[in-house]
Order: structure tokens, then sequence, then C-alpha cells
């Protein structure tokens, strides 16, 4: 039995070297357990020293992506088509895999029957910025037996290619694309607690951080297209677009109400954000870190509504949503 490790990334070059030493790392110790395993780096047209440092990775496949769109969806069908594996391991190269996930992915993956598994990704440096517990704290999610996972998720190699890989035509939005699609084929897709791997954000600025929420914006838009039907895809959107709907027309009200209109809506905001805190605190959450995701839990429904806005916007207008 082969398994096969594939990390992707362009201009990964600060994490890429410490990201392969843990993939090669794990590697050999299911090696050491009597299964064979190689370990695959698709780069996406780096600018940096990526490729240099993957090849000089003894046991480390390398292999480029070229042509257009450069993105994660081509990289990951690059490298799912490269693999050699019955099973396979799909990372990023920023994202250092735990010691023992594989051995658990793999026994959770064949006594369940299961098409896929994903664990838990931890923030590296989750109090270095606001923005990093922001967003970092947005990682942790519960077990599940029907999951949407992201892009690293270890897999039945014959599952993927089933479903013909994700979808290269979709800028963002791939992940929850190839999920939805693997349900709707009747493959069960599971999240375990057991930590899969841990990432670096990197987000060291206000300006990343309305990055990201905007690139999540778009993602939701852009599966919607897809998966309109679907009643999670479907809450997904509609939260972040009605709250900046009640919040724009709760500050319009306001500047006829006078003051104590926006007081009422400065109350109701803080009071969601405290009870949030309050829940976070009460699993033992660090009072700084719970007080700054509260406040981002909401703050953030603003960029995601507008970057979804501007995905649906041209549908809107054709009349093909309603």
């Amino acid at each position: 039995m082969i398994l096969s490790l594939v990390l992707i990334g362009r201009n990964e070059a600060a994490h890429l070297g410490a990201a392969l030493d843990h993939a090669v790392a794990s590697a050999q110790a299911m090696a050491s357990r009597g299964y064979s395993t190689e370990v695959l780096f698709v780069d996406c047209s780096s600018q940096d020293s990526s490729i240099a440092i993957a090849s000089a990775r003894p046991g480390v496949g390398v292999h480029s992506l070229t042509g257009a769109p450069l993105n994660a969806a081509r990289a990951r069908n690059l490298g799912i088509a490269e693999a050699r594996g019955e099973f396979v391991q799909l990372l990023d190269g920023d994202m250092f895999v735990h010691p023992q996930w594989l051995p658990l992915a793999l026994e959770a993956l064949v006594e369940g029957g299961l098409a896929a598994v994903g664990g838990q990704i931890h923030e590296r440096h989750l109090g270095s910025t606001p923005w990093n517990t922001a967003f970092g704290m947005d990682w942790a999610q519960g077990p599940s037996r029907h999951a949407i996972l992201g892009g690293a998720a270890f897999w039945r190699t014959s599952s993927l290619r089933a479903l013909g890989g994700f979808d290269p035509t979709l800028p963002v939005g791939e992940d929850p694309d190839l999920y939805l699609r693997a349900r709707d084929r009747g493959f069960e897709v599971a999240r375990l607690t057991a930590t899969m791997a841990s990432h670096d954000l990197g987000l060291q600025s206000a300006m990343g951080w309305w990055r990201r929420a905007w690139a999540v914006g778009r993602s939701r838009a852009s599966v919607f297209l897809k998966h309109s039907g679907d009643p999670t895809v479907r809450r997904n959107l509609k939260s972040p677009v009605f709250a900046f709907t009640a919040l724009a027309v709760g500050l319009g009200s306001a500047a006829y109400a006078g003051p104590a209109a926006l007081g009422a809506i400065t109350v109701v905001v803080a009071g969601l954000a405290l009870r949030h805190a309050l829940r976070a605190l009460a699993r033992g959450t660090p009072l700084r870190h719970a007080a700054i995701h509260a406040v981002h839990v909401y703050a953030v429904k603003i960029p995601v509504a507008l970057a979804a806005l501007t995905v649906l916007i041209t549908p809107i207008r054709r009349g093909v949503i309603r």
C-alpha cells in the first residue's frame, strides 16, 4: 500500500523547508510501519526559492504548474494526478503535518469506509497579532460525520479521481465545492478531533484581515452559484448578507431618528459580542483571544457580505438569482 503526501504552494519559501521536513518525517514514520510512501510538491510558478528548497530535499518529487489559471484547484489536481498512492494527504506549503496524524487518519478512513477525513488545524502564531488571533480561532471546528473540510485532508485517491478532483474554474471556493459534490455522490467525509496540522496565516495588519475576509465572501458566493439548493450553503451566505443589510438599514434609520437609535444598535451588537466572548471564556479561551474573536465574528460580516455581493451582482442583474 502506497501513501502519498502532496503539498502545494506559491512563494512559500519562508515555510516550505520546515513543511517538507514534517511531511518527510511523517512519511518515514509510516514507512517504518511497512507502508510505501512518497512526498510530492507542486509549485505554482513561484518567484522565490521554493523550487530550489523542494528540489534539495531528498525523497521529494517536485512538479511545476504552468499556464493559467494558477490556482489551488489546478495545483492539487496536478498533485493528485501524479500521486501513486492508494491514499493521499493534501497539504498547503505552509502546513506542518502532525506526527501522529497519518496513522490515525488511515485507521479512521479504512474502518469507517470513508472517502476522506480531516482533522483539527491550529494556528502556529495565534496570539502574534489580533488579526491572526481572529481568523486563527476560526480553525477550531468540532467533529462531524458529514463534514465540509478545507483543501487539506486525507483522501482515498480513487474517490478524488471519481469526483474529477477540484474544479479548476473556481478561483476560490474549490474546497467546499468538492465536498458538496462528494456528498451528492454519496461519499462520506468526516472531521476528527485529532490534530492534523499547524498553519501560519501570517496576518500582520487590518488590511490582511480584510483581504482574507474578502476572499471568504467571494468563496461563499461562488459556491452558492453552483450549490444554491444546499441549506448550509444558503445559510453561510445569508447570515453575513442579512447582518450587513440590517446594519445598513439601522444606521440609515439612525441618521433620521437621532443618537438614541444609534445607541440602541450599538447596545445590541455589543450584547451579541459579549455573549460570544462569555461562551468562549466558559470553554477555557484566554480573555484576550475571546474578546478579539467576539468582535471579529460580527465585524467580519461586513467585508464578507460586500465581497459576496460583488460576485452575485451580475447573476442578479441577469435574473439568474431572485
